[in-house]
């Protein structure tokens, strides 16, 4: 009985190392390739077959919402590390914003990502199930920090209490996402991660940070 159980654990870790391999390489070719990935080019760099790839990923559009998935982890886990208890509200949800530029300058490949999903494959690339269960991801776990932090805020006074939660963050992050990714391509007086880009970034949050904190009056 104990074998059994070993060599099971082992076929899991082998089974889990294979798909970290396959999302490794979706995330190394939308760096690399500027036409569509295709399925032969992602199995090729995982190391494997389009037979084994078929056994993880029946399709290519379940390959890509596997590997947002990873992506999205990776970055609520670099946040995460960089939360600091003693902030109040606010600045816990700026922090968490700000995060993710320092992730864009070390990892800029997972932005790239995002924008390749979001922009070239997500529309035309996914079955109706496949949109369903990214849509359902996307209004659920990624959301809950910031959530937490603005309702934080809330409560502490750092940030308004007319403000709806949910809408606000989405906002923020489309908006936060929106800067990171255009940095990725305005080569023109910007390599995405140098002190122009800082600065632009820094100018987003505290255009946030004023409409946070400053009463509705002030924009009626």
């Amino acid at each position: 009985m104990e074998v059994r159980a070993d060599t099971r654990n082992y076929w899991d870790v082998f089974r889990d190392r294979q798909r970290t391999g396959v999302a490794q390489a979706v995330i190394a070719l939308v760096s690399e390739v500027e036409a569509p990935l295709t399925i032969a080019e992602i199995a090729d760099r995982a190391g494997m077959s389009r037979r084994t790839f078929y056994k993880h990923f029946p399709t290519l559009g379940s390959a890509m919402v596997h590997t947002h998935r990873v992506v999205i982890e990776q970055i609520l886990t670099h946040t995460q590390h960089t939360q600091q208890a003693d902030l109040n509200g606010l600045d816990r949800l700026l922090a968490g914003f700000r995060a993710l530029f320092d992730i864009a300058k070390e990892r800029p490949e997972l932005i790239r990502f995002l924008s390749y999903f979001d922009f070239t494959f997500r529309r035309h690339g996914l079955t109706s199930e496949q949109r369903a269960e990214f849509g359902a991801r996307q209004t659920g776990h990624i959301v809950q920090l910031p959530m937490q932090a603005l309702q934080e805020g809330q409560a502490d006074g750092t940030i308004r209490s007319d403000l709806d939660v949910r809408t606000t963050v989405v906002a923020m992050g489309n908006s936060v996402v929106g800067i990171l990714q255009r940095l990725q391509i305005m080569d023109e007086y910007t390599n995405g991660h140098d002190e122009t880009a800082q600065r632009l970034f820094d100018l987003e949050l505290e255009a946030w940070r004023t409409y946070l904190c400053h009463p509705r009056s002030r924009y009626a």
